[in-house]
């Protein structure tokens, strides 16, 4: 289980630098959006982990009414994932490139 816990981090580490381009600066204007972003990714994660735990602990006795709870919780977890990681792209888009108009 360790080692799936160890790829999930490589995940999010992928995730960040999605949403970093790449590198993250750290003096740079995107810090503060990114550690935001990042405590909330943290979170996300550690959803993610519960409902593994949740899906091994009932692996032997799975019903469909069980599975069909894992599977929404999942898509909730990676549908709050993909507006965290938009609202962070549009964030720092707005606040940062001065290629877009801001407000």
């Amino acid at each position: 289980m360790s080692q799936g816990l160890g790829l999930l981090g490589g995940k999010l580490e992928a995730a960040a630098d999605r949403l970093g381009g790449g590198k993250v600066d750290e003096e740079g204007e995107d810090w503060p959006i990114y550690k935001g972003s990042e405590t909330e990714l943290t979170k996300s994660s550690d959803q993610r982990v519960a409902l593994i735990k949740d899906y091994a602990a009932n692996f032997m006795t799975m019903t469909d009414a069980k599975a069909k709870e894992l599977g929404e919780t999942a898509m909730g977890i990676e549908k709050q994932r993909m507006k965290l990681e938009h609202d962070c792209f549009e964030k720092i888009a707005s606040e940062i490139s001065p290629l877009i108009e801001k407000p």
